[in-house]
């Protein structure tokens, strides 16, 4: 995230303070429109119930502090994508055990009641979202020439961390009985895309410009699988959700990763803010 702060300047959050329908708009789909599209997955597909559970529990969760890392490789709006992230993991606090509870009674004949891992979430909002990004920023402030000449490598140390930390993840995964792991990986691809497809639907009832949209489908569709790793171990005591989490964030690397990548690609350099790139009018 750190990386991310790199590319930031106070400039592009006094812009995104200009759209505050957009904002609001954006927050507000995450808590209802995630959950219906997982209620649709959860109804149209003959999903095992145990990953039922996990597509419910997927949909409750707040943003996941990567959907700022994969807007900026996608050249998306980054500056919206912290806004919302933080916005998101602050007001999941409330959100998760009402939509999740809701989501187990209605569909899936469980009443368990969610407990949220308040301070885990402060602690992942501050230390891995706010913090290094103030650090960044702080550091493009003071070293702006130095910045804008080691950008492309900073960008890809960021690369190198995502892959040593997808390795990581798969190597613990051999630590888990993944069962169903076709079921898991299609429910994973199918919340992924139809996720992305209501967050695009949604910015462009609020015309959000193409960077914007961008950022917007990311951010729906990049759930925090570190929150949901936690709530199935230390509060429903199910190691099989966990598990899920891990191979929903291995799956959407290539989706949403690879789908944004490839769109960014069709999009000219001149197409950026100029002036958020050279960060002088900020």
């Amino acid at each position: 995230m750190v990386v991310v702060g790199l590319g930031l300047t106070r400039q592009d959050f006094r812009r995104v303070a200009k759209h505050p329908v957009l904002v609001i708009a954006a927050i507000a789909g995450q808590w209802l429109l995630l959950p219906v599209a997982s209620w649709v997955l959860i109804l149209c597909l003959p999903l095992p119930p145990a990953i039922a559970v996990g597509v419910a529990l997927l949909a409750s969760c707040p943003a996941g502090v990567i959907s700022t890392y994969y807007s900026l490789i996608a050249r998306g709006d980054v500056a919206l994508s912290t806004t919302l992230t933080a916005i998101s993991i602050a007001v999941g606090t409330a959100k998760m055990p009402l939509i999740s509870t809701i989501s187990f009674r209605l569909f899936l004949d469980e009443t368990t009641r969610i407990g949220v891992p308040v301070v885990p979430m402060v602690i992942q909002l501050l230390l891995f979202l706010v913090l290094p990004t103030v650090i960044g920023m702080w550091f493009r402030e003071r070293n702006l020439d130095f910045v804008l000449r080691h950008m492309k490598a900073a960008r890809r140390v960021g690369d190198v961390a995502i892959v040593i930390c997808s390795i990581v993840i798969f190597v613990g995964l051999r630590g888990f009985v993944v069962a169903e792991l076709g079921w898991v990986v299609a429910a994973a691809i199918a919340f992924s895309v139809l996720a992305i497809g209501t967050g695009l639907a949604m910015a462009v009832l609020v015309r959000a410009d193409h960077r914007q949209m961008r950022t917007i489908g990311i951010e729906f569709s990049c759930r925090n699988n570190a929150i949901m790793a936690l709530v199935g171990l230390a509060v429903l005591d199910r190691p099989e959700l966990a598990a899920f989490a891990l191979v929903v964030f291995l799956v959407q690397i290539p989706v949403v990763l690879g789908g944004f990548v490839a769109i960014r690609s069709r999009v000219p350099a001149r197409a950026l803010d100029a002036s958020r790139l050279d960060g002088r009018g900020g």
